[in-house]
C-alpha cells in the first residue's frame, strides 16, 4: 500500500472504507458475541 502526500482524497477514502468494514464486522460479530455469552452464562 503506497502513502502518496500528494492525493489525500485517496487516502481518505482508504480510511472511510477501513471504518465501514471495522463497522460491518462489529454489526455481524455483536450478535454472535452475545449468544456465546449468554449461552456460556445459562
Amino acid at each position: 500500500m503506497g502513502r502518496s502526500g500528494t492525493d489525500p482524497t485517496a487516502y481518505e477514502w482508504s480510511c472511510e472504507k477501513h471504518r465501514r468494514w471495522e463497522y460491518w464486522v462489529t454489526l455481524l460479530l455483536a450478535p454472535v458475541a452475545a449468544a456465546v455469552v449468554l449461552g456460556y452464562f445459562k
